[in-house]
């Protein structure tokens, strides 16, 4: 089992994963967070140099108000390169907010690292997954059904 305050992620290699996951997550009282299109509203008028400086930041305050058992959704916009965001860490830094924290993670795990796109792509990154929970079925993340 995980730490309290460690985010559980849940891969996304289908699109249906999602839907079902918002479905169940929803049922067990989580509060569910698109926080890529949040955040891409909020820095829309900040300077594309500022953003780096402040998405982290912003994050933060997006978050900030939820106590609740929270998925989070929609996070391509974090692994903008102009971003310079480090998204595990961003993410263990918002889980320690609420009581559970779900990421639906929309790359890969393999040999003991988790990535996003494929490798030769642009925008490929990787980060080890040692101490990351990985799920791949939404009826295992804890919760009130």
């Amino acid at each position: 089992m995980t730490h309290p305050c460690r985010p559980i992620y849940i891969l996304l290699d289908d699109p249906r994963v999602l839907r079902v996951t918002l479905v169940i997550l929803r049922k067990k009282g989580f509060v569910d967070l698109n926080l890529g299109q949040v955040l891409c509203q909020n820095l829309l008028d900040v300077p594309p140099l500022r953003r780096s400086t402040l998405a982290s930041e912003e994050v933060q305050r997006i978050v900030r108000p939820i106590r609740q058992p929270l998925f989070i959704w929609g996070i391509d916009a974090l692994f903008q390169r102009e971003l310079s965001l480090n998204v595990p860490q961003l993410i263990d830094r918002v889980a320690r907010r609420t009581p559970t924290t779900v990421v639906a993670w929309p790359g890969y795990l393999a040999n003991s690292m988790i990535s996003y796109a494929a490798p030769g792509h642009s925008d490929h990154r990787t980060w080890p997954a040692s101490g990351i929970t990985f799920l791949t079925d939404p009826r295992e993340i804890p919760g009130n059904p």
